[in-house]
């Protein structure tokens, strides 16, 4: 493949982390927390379609608790971040990209359990740079903190194609000037956000023109 310069930029719930089913199950126990009904369809698609901020701005009104309340509570409640894994692929794909010189990096709204959550799946060491919250940028789809990965580190954007399975992602990408690959990793599809790039697999990365 022509990869000279060509880097991937990844996200991670929902893309590399098959993690939705325990981000829910303590968004369920911060919401018994809070005191608050649950609908873990509803949550599972606004979150996809928006942002768990979002959700969180979209019910407080509601049942009458603050963002503030709302993290907190999510604080308190237990995590499942050991039930995470990769999705199927990841180690093949990040193997390709790897095998043809191309550099991989993180930048994700996940916060301090970024790297600890990297280190236990065995794939810290894949990426050239990785730019979770913790650095202090504002949540996607907000670009700065991808401009910054692409500045600091050098990068193109025109040559690097960031990955990620929500419209917040690909509206990030395109802000960054990258190109955007949509992955359709949930049962919501989404149909409105353009991306450069749709795939339903990781997979499918193999196959990909750069």
């Amino acid at each position: 493949m022509g990869n000279e310069g060509i880097s991937f930029i990844w996200d991670l719930d929902g893309t590399l982390f098959d993690s939705y089913k325990p981000i829910l199950d303590r968004l369920c126990k911060t919401f018994e927390i809070l005191g608050v009904p649950f609908n873990r369809l509803e949550a599972h698609e606004f979150i996809m379609r928006e942002s768990m901020k979002v959700y969180c701005e979209h019910l407080g009104p509601k049942y009458g608790f603050s963002e503030a309340d709302f993290w907190k509570a999510y604080g308190q409640a237990p995590s499942f971040d050991n039930e995470i894994r990769l999705f199927d692929g990841a180690i093949e794909v990040l193997d390709y990209l790897e095998s043809g010189g191309i550099k991989n990096y993180v930048f994700t709204n996940r916060g301090s359990s970024t790297k600890p959550l990297l280190d236990r799946l065995g794939i810290i060491n894949r990426f050239s740079d990785i730019v979770d919250a913790t650095c202090g940028f504002p949540h996607k789809p907000d670009p700065t903190g991808l401009i910054h990965l692409l500045k600091s580190n050098g990068l193109n954007p025109e040559k690097c194609f960031y990955i990620g399975d929500r419209r917040i992602d690909v509206d990030c990408a395109k802000e960054a000037g990258c190109k955007a690959v949509l992955f359709q990793s949930s049962p919501f599809r989404l149909n409105d956000c353009n991306p450069d790039y749709e795939i339903f697999s990781l997979r499918e990365i193999l196959s990909m023109n750069f």
